[in-house]
């Protein structure tokens, strides 16, 4: 929050966050009443097991409360796709990536994985896993000095469409506007 960011709404959940059927109802519901965020209690491993299925049906982004153990917060990251192991005196051993991950970006993901683990914090928030996912595809995506087929145009449009929850890119800017023809007109000085 800060200078014109709105303001988001939060709430948590008061189901066993094992129960993912109970748990996305009340997520679902918590997200139609106009919630933008929604904290889940994650007491133990049957609960930071469930993340996964949670995240993947979830129509808004989730925080984990994770209580008290950072093997908690392991099982969590397990869930976005690492395969973490406690390697003993404050080390972890990473043994599998997901899949989006390119071997040059892996170290400065796993840094920034063992920095939220040294931490110690209690609440691992499932966005840094988007976050790091958004970051991948912005460095692969169309840039502005690249030239693309109208087809490719046309299929990137489609795609933005079919999904209305897209609407910035991972730095926050519009990925598309609605301007009259007027305020282009006037924006380019056609017009006073």
């Amino acid at each position: 929050m800060g200078g014109g960011a709105p303001v988001s709404i939060q709430s948590m959940t008061n189901t066993p966050t094992q129960d993912v059927a109970a748990t996305m109802a009340q997520i679902r519901a918590l997200a139609a009443a106009g919630c933008d965020i929604v904290r889940l209690a994650v007491p133990d491993m049957a609960a930071a097991r469930a993340i996964g299925a949670l995240k993947a049906g979830s129509p808004v982004p989730l925080v984990a409360d994770i209580h008290f153990d950072y093997r908690l917060a392991l099982a969590a990251a397990e869930q976005a796709g690492f395969g973490i192991e406690d390697f003993g005196d404050g080390s972890v051993l990473v043994r599998e990536i997901p899949a989006i991950l390119e071997l040059d970006q892996l170290e400065g993901a796993v840094l920034e994985l063992a920095e939220l683990l040294h931490q110690n914090r209690t609440r691992l928030e499932l966005d840094f896993f988007d976050e790091l996912y958004h970051s991948i595809a912005c460095k692969a995506a169309v840039k502005g000095n690249r030239f693309s087929q109208r087809e490719e145009q046309q299929e990137l449009l489609d795609q933005l469409a079919e999904n209305p929850q897209v609407r910035n890119c991972p730095h926050g800017r519009p990925v598309m506007i609605a301007m009259s023809r007027r305020e282009l007109e006037k924006m380019f000085g056609r017009i006073v």
